[in-house]
């Protein structure tokens, strides 16, 4: 009865918890999964076995989903693989194109010598009595041309070089580039010298040869680990010349 003064006492939420847990006619209190009071018989709603304990019922707990560390690395695999993959496709194209380039320079530079080679050739080949001042002058001449053709190509190759896209970390592209240039620009300043006067054709400048040495180091060093098919016989073509 005591149980009974008290719940009759009590607020309306208090009433609503008690009347859960003891019977609301004579106050007993209510046994587990029961349809009826043991005391007074009289019947009631059973409640969940936390309830009637006066247990509270545990939350539901949503975890966050987490991918394991295995699943992680597995699935950053081909990504990474897809980056090497382009990265290596992309230094194959660039150093396509620079050989391109160098080979257009390269062959201007062959044919100025082969120009000059014919000529003095020719002019050895005369009699000694034909090999006057005039003959002298044609050869001359004809130096000078060849000089001043190859001179104005090599300006525009050595445009299209400069041009040539390299990302900034193909390093050893970016070097072999610009030590190409150096080349380029020391045969280009003797071609000068000799377009305004063919008697300086045999005065190749030294720096011609020193370029050369570098561009023999640097060119093949830039190619890809995995170069496209032919490209490596390309550079070497180059530096044999």
């Amino acid at each position: 009865m005591a149980r009974m003064a008290l719940l009759q006492q009590g607020g309306g939420g208090l009433m609503s918890t008690m009347a859960e847990r003891y019977c609301t006619s004579c106050g007993a209190e209510r046994s587990r999964g029961s349809r009826s009071c043991v005391q007074c018989g009289r019947s009631f709603r059973p409640l969940p076995e936390a309830e009637v304990l006066g247990e509270p019922t545990p939350p539901q707990v949503t975890r966050k989903r987490r991918w394991p560390a295995g699943r992680l690395l597995f699935a950053l695999v081909p990504v990474a693989a897809a980056l090497i993959i382009g990265d290596w496709a992309v230094q194959n194209v660039e150093m396509r194109a620079l050989v391109s380039d160098v080979e257009t320079s390269e062959q201007a530079m062959i044919t100025y010598q082969s120009r000059v080679q014919r000529a003095t050739s020719a002019f050895e080949d005369l009699p000694a009595f034909e090999q006057d001042e005039s003959t002298v002058q044609g050869v001359l001449n004809s130096v000078e041309g060849a000089a001043s053709s190859s001179a104005a190509k090599l300006i525009a190759t050595d445009a299209e070089i400069s041009s040539v896209k390299i990302l900034p970390w193909h390093g050893s592209l970016i070097r072999a580039r610009d030590t190409y240039l150096d080349h380029s620009a020391a045969w280009r300043d003797h071609l000068v010298r000799v377009a305004s006067d063919g008697s300086n054709f045999a005065e190749r400048a030294p720096t011609i040869s020193g370029t050369f040495v570098i561009v023999r180091d640097t060119l093949p060093a830039a190619l890809p680990v995995f170069p496209w098919s032919g490209l490596d016989e390309r550079v070497a073509d180059i530096i044999d010349d």
